[in-house]
C-alpha cells in the first residue's frame, strides 16, 4: 500500500507540474523507474511472473480491486518477470472494474450493429484537430465530429464507436471510497463555445445512449485531467460508459504528450476497424510501436519511459 501511494503522489506531482499538453517534456520522475521494479517484487504472486514465461497465455484480464488501477499493470509485470516487452501476453492486457463487468462487457461486444462514430473535439486546438482527422480517414464507415452536447444527444443508440479529443475537469481531488467520488459523479468534459458539458449522470440517466457494444476511446489529455486521483476517476467513466452500452473503453491514467497519443490512440482504432484487429491486441502492438517510435523516442529522457508507455489502460471485454 506505501508503494502504491507513493507512486500515485510522484504521478500527481509529476501532473501538476506539467500541466495539460505541455511542455512536451514532462518534469524529472523521481524514483518512479524504481517504483516499477518494486511494485513488481511485491505485487506480482509468483503465478502471475510463472504464466508471463508461457506462451501459452497470451492474454491477461487484471480486475483492479480499487487498490492497483492506477498502476501500470502490464509494465509491472514485464519487470517482475525479467523479459523483454514484446513476449509478455502477446495479445495484450484488458482490465475491468469487476469480475461482472467483464462479463457484461464480453456480452454486449457480441452483438451485431451498424457502425457509426462520433468524434467529439475541443475546438481550436490544432494538435487535437490533426488527431480526428487522422482517426477520420483511417475510419471505413461513416463519422461525424461533435461539437455541442446536444448533438450528441440526437446521435443516441447510433453511436458505435465514440472518440473523445477534448479535456476535462473534475471538481475535486479525492481517493477511492470518498463518497460519490468513487463513483465518477463529479466528472465532466467541457464543449468549447457554450456548447455544454458531458459527465457522469448524462450516461446514468439514459440521456446519452450508445449502441451495445460500443467503443469509446477518451485521447489526449481528457482522462488524465478529468481523473485527479490520478486515475480514481476512470472507473466511475468506465461504469457509466459501461451502462450506456459500451463493451470497451480505451483511456489513459494521466496526461500524456499529444505525440504519444496521438500514435497509440489513432493506430489502435485504425487497426481495430481497418484490419479486424482485437482491441486489446492492436492497443499492445501500437504501444510497442510508439516505444520504438524515433519521433516519440527523442521525447523520452532517461528514467522518463513509466511516463510515456504507462498510461494506457483498455477496460471492457478487449
Amino acid at each position: 500500500m506505501e508503494l502504491l501511494r507513493e507512486w500515485e503522489r510522484q504521478i500527481e506531482d509529476i501532473t501538476a507540474r506539467r500541466g495539460v499538453g505541455a511542455p512536451r517534456h514532462p518534469p524529472p520522475l523521481g524514483d518512479l523507474p524504481d517504483l516499477v521494479q518494486q511494485l513488481g517484487a511485491c505485487a506480482i504472486p509468483d503465478a502471475l511472473r510463472d504464466a508471463a514465461h508461457d506462451p501459452r497465455y497470451r492474454r491477461m484480464v487484471a480486475l483492479p480491486d480499487g487498490l492497483v488501477h492506477s498502476m501500470p499493470i502490464d509494465l509491472v509485470v514485464v519487470r517482475a518477470a525479467t523479459l523483454p516487452i514484446t513476449r509478455v501476453f502477446v495479445d495484450g492486457v484488458v482490465t475491468a472494474p469487476s469480475a461482472a463487468s467483464f462479463v457484461y462487457a464480453c456480452g454486449k461486444s457480441r452483438g451485431e450493429s451498424t457502425p457509426f462514430a462520433a468524434l467529439l473535439l475541443k475546438q481550436g486546438d490544432a494538435d487535437l484537430e490533426e488527431e480526428v482527422e487522422t482517426v477520420r480517414k483511417a475510419l471505413p464507415f461513416p463519422s461525424t465530429v461533435v461539437r455541442h452536447r446536444d448533438q450528441l444527444a440526437e446521435l443516441n443508440e447510433r453511436i458505435s464507436l465514440l472518440y473523445v479529443a477534448s479535456h476535462g475537469e473534475t471538481s475535486t481531488p479525492g481517493r477511492a471510497g470518498d463518497g460519490d467520488h468513487e463513483l465518477g459523479f463529479d466528472w465532466r468534459i467541457e464543449f468549447e463555445g457554450g456548447g455544454g458539458a458531458l459527465q457522469a449522470d448524462d450516461f446514468y440517466s439514459g440521456e446519452i445512449r450508445l449502441q451495445p457494444g460500443a467503443v469509446v476511446v477518451i485521447s489526449a489529455c481528457s482522462v488524465g485531467q478529468v481523473a485527479a486521483g490520478p486515475m480514481h476517476e476512470l472507473r466511475g467513466m468506465v461504469n457509466a460508459l459501461f451502462y450506456a452500452g459500451a463493451a470497451n473503453v480505451l483511456a489513459a491514467r494521466w496526461p500524456l504528450p499529444y505525440e504519444t497519443a496521438r500514435h497509440v490512440f489513432a493506430g489502435t482504432v485504425r487497426d481495430h476497424y481497418r484490419n479486424g484487429t482485437a482491441l486489446a491486441s492492436a492497443l499492445r502492438s501500437n504501444l510497442l510501436s510508439a516505444i520504438y517510435d524515433p519521433t516519440i523516442r527523442a521525447l523520452v529522457r532517461p528514467g522518463q519511459w513509466p511516463f510515456f508507455f504507462g498510461p494506457f489502460v483498455l477496460a471492457g471485454a478487449g
